[in-house]
């Protein structure tokens, strides 16, 4: 069986711990989706706080839609 050389592992794991998910490391490092996740602990969580970067932007739960804000406006 053919194994990846150890800096290509830590460098799949270390990447895995700053949030980014098993699609990127794959697509970043040229590697089958596969063999990223037989390197991936599957019985490790996900790290919640993704890193600088790799964020992405959602309407806040607090916004309200703009027909919503459009009926509260004063006359």
């Amino acid at each position: 069986m053919n194994q990846l050389k150890v800096n290509q592992q830590e460098t799949i794991l270390s990447l895995w711990k700053r949030g980014w998910s098993a699609r990127r490391i794959t697509r970043e490092l040229g590697l089958n989706r596969e063999t990223v996740g037989k390197y991936i602990p599957r019985d490790e969580a996900k790290p919640a706080t993704p890193t600088l970067g790799s964020e992405r932007k959602r309407p806040s739960a607090t916004s309200a839609p703009l027909a919503t804000q459009r009926q509260n406006r004063p006359p």
